[in-house]
């Protein structure tokens, strides 16, 4: 394990993706920092924070979707011979 750890200072490379061979890797250390403090909490309060959180990854994924669409739907107005 502890050639295993000195081989995870490569950047971008984790010793989680390293032994498990997982698809997902914690690029931003601060993002990392947060997962480890959030495995702290017990489970209530660790439900709690996650719920918060999707609520608003969900609504930036609604908006980011939301203008796409309207980008698309700009740009076929303007395409369209009058």
């Amino acid at each position: 394990m502890e050639v295993a750890g000195k081989i995870a200072i490569i950047p971008d490379v984790s010793l989680d993706h390293l032994v498990n061979d997982s698809s997902f890797v914690v690029k931003d250390k601060k993002i990392l920092h947060r997962l480890e403090l959030l495995e702290k909490f017990d489970d209530d309060d660790r439900k709690t924070i996650l719920k918060v959180v999707d609520n608003y990854l969900a609504t930036a994924l609604l908006q980011t979707t939301h203008k796409k669409l309207k980008q698309k739907a700009d740009l076929h107005k303007t395409r369209k011979p009058h």
